[in-house]
């Protein structure tokens, strides 16, 4: 059997979002209730009660954007599993292909960086997604971490995170493109975008190795 076809037909299923953008558009409801909080306590003139509300709300945002990260990075991680399984088979094979290196990062690095930057959209939605998971761990200085927490942190840092930030889930949602919080489905045409351009890349490999 063949398994090219199958796993190329894996990743064409992550062309039809539409589980995906239910849940981001779920999110981004629950985001309009924490901004509808915040504008009743303004409308109150209550300095103290309206610090204490925005301070509870905009910490219920910041999960419910790392939420959408985490949910993007589910879809992500599928279609990097697929990739890696077409390049690793094609390479027992004998056929070194191309696309990527093979690797995850490599993988996400598929497509346009965003501009300004050397990191495309998925490498960006996957590092806040294990920043939102593993932040907490990270019991020492940015400057001090190592490893896939320093990988994280580069990426982030260079949209615009800051250690000790209390924002930073919301600086890495405007740096994909949507100043608006609410329009959280908007993340999942980045992976779309980037599904096909990986199905793409390998589809063509494929024919061109006479492996299709």
């Amino acid at each position: 059997m063949n398994i090219y076809p199958v796993l190329l037909e894996l990743i064409e299923i992550r062309f039809h979002p539409m589980p995906l953008q239910r849940v981001l558009e779920s999110l981004g409801t629950a985001v309009q209730q924490c901004d509808s909080a915040i504008d009743q306590a303004t409308k109150s003139q209550d300095a103290d009660y309206l610090e204490a509300v925005v301070g509870d709300e905009c910490a219920v945002l910041e999960n419910l954007l790392g939420a959408a990260f985490v949910t993007c990075q589910a879809e992500i991680t599928a279609v990097v599993s697929h990739a890696m399984r077409i390049h690793a088979d094609a390479k027992a094979q004998g056929h070194n292909l191309s696309s990527s290196d093979g690797t995850k990062n490599g993988i996400l690095s598929i497509g346009q960086p965003i501009p300004g930057s050397t990191h495309t959209n998925v490498q960006v939605i996957d590092a806040f997604a294990n920043y939102f998971k593993h932040c907490e761990e990270w019991d020492q200085s940015w400057t001090a971490l190592a490893g896939r927490s320093k990988q994280t942190m580069d990426v982030i840092s260079a949209m615009g995170a800051v250690e000790y930030g209390t924002g930073n889930l919301r600086a890495g949602v405007a740096a994909l493109g949507i100043p608006d919080y609410k329009q959280l489905q908007l993340l999942s045409d980045h992976v779309v975008q980037w599904a096909r351009a990986v199905k793409t890349g390998y589809e063509s490999e494929l024919r061109k190795n006479n492996l299709l």
